[in-house]
This record gives C-alpha cells, structure tokens and sequence, in this order.
C-alpha cells in the first residue's frame, strides 16, 4: 500500500459517495480545509491518506455515516447512505455468487472504524519510534565516526523496517506486536551503547 495518496483518487473517492469536501472530512475527522489542500494536491499525513483510503470500502463509510451523519446536510446524508448502501447491497450479492457452497469463516472481516482509528494510530506511533531510533544510530555514527557491527546492522534492519510499518501487510495485532518488540528491543540495544560511550 503506497504512503500517500494523489489529489486525484481522493476526489474519485470523495466523488463516488455525492458527499461535498466538507462532508467527506467531517465523516473521516479530517478537518474540511486540509481536505481542500489535499485535492489540490498538498500531500496528506499518512494517519489522513489511510483514512481517506479506508472511505473506497463501503462498509467503512456507513460507520462513519452512523457516527458523524448527523454532522453534515441532510441532503448530503441522504444522498451518501443511498450510494453506501447500494454498494454494500452490489458487494453482498456479489459474494454470495462468488462463495456460493464456499467456506469463507476463515477469511478476514471488513475492518470497523474503530479498528482502523487504532491501527493507523499504531502505526503513526510505531512509524515515529522507528525514525528516531534510526536518527539516534546516525548521529551516533557521526560523532563516532564509525558504528559497532550490531548497531550497523541495527541501522540496516530499522531501515528496510520502517517503510513497511504503514502498510496494509502491517493492519493486524501480531504483525504491529512484532515491529513494537523489534523496536523495544533496538531501544534498549541504542540505550545500552550511549550509556557505555557517556561513562
């Protein structure tokens, strides 16, 4: 899943649902004038393009729609539940045609809102602690000069990990559990080598 998200897919998006600018953020809790600047091609955090992206799910869009729906027009309202649920009927069907006499229990569920308000905020969380450990071996290794062999390979594997901490790959408990114990572990690694060079 890419970081980002263009100006373009976030007005087709904004678009397939009828709803303005300022409905579309209130909906998603984006505030309407970074919504603005975001179609006009201003890039949105990363918490704010996994929002917007979530909205292509329908189900997702009629819990925001039952959570803040009361915050936009009436029309706008009316207009959006009408198209959500049209969509959620087209998919419903469309699966049952797909699975008929298939088990799909084992398959993943369409995430809630809640559940993606706290995955995108993990991942923020994550994301940040992962670029400051990488900020700490860099300066480490300038005013050093050199790194020691773990904290290099340290460095490396925070590297190749922090691009991956907000992706769709990382929208689960066990694999966010694993990076926050990888990134604990790489704290107290860091930690562990300033307080040997301080003493």
């Amino acid at each position: 899943m890419p970081a980002t998200i263009t100006a373009e897919e976030i007005k087709e998006i904004r678009g397939r649902y009828g709803l303005s600018q300022r409905s579309f953020a209130q909906l998603l809790g984006i505030g309407p004038a970074s919504m603005v600047r975001y179609e006009q091609g201003a890039t949105p955090t990363k918490a704010n393009a996994n929002l917007i992206r979530a909205a292509k799910n329908p189900q997702f869009m009629a819990e925001c729609l039952e959570a803040d729906g009361k915050s936009i027009p009436q029309t706008q309202f009316v207009r959006a539940q009408s198209v959500i649920y049209d969509y959620i009927s087209l998919d419903e069907e469309e699966n049952e045609y797909l699975h008929e006499g298939v088990d799909v229990s084992g398959l993943p569920q369409t995430m809630s809102m809640d559940e993606m308000y706290s995955f995108t905020l993990q991942q923020e969380i994550l994301n940040e602690q992962a670029a400051n450990l990488i900020s700490e071996l860099i300066t480490m290794k300038l005013s050093l000069g050199v790194l020691s062999t773990t904290n290099e390979a340290l460095l490396n594997r925070l590297t190749l990990l922090k691009p991956t901490i907000i992706s769709e790959e990382s929208l689960n408990n066990e694999k966010l559990s694993e990076i926050r114990g990888f990134l604990q572990l790489a704290q107290g690694l860091i930690f562990e080598q300033i307080e040997r060079a301080a003493s």
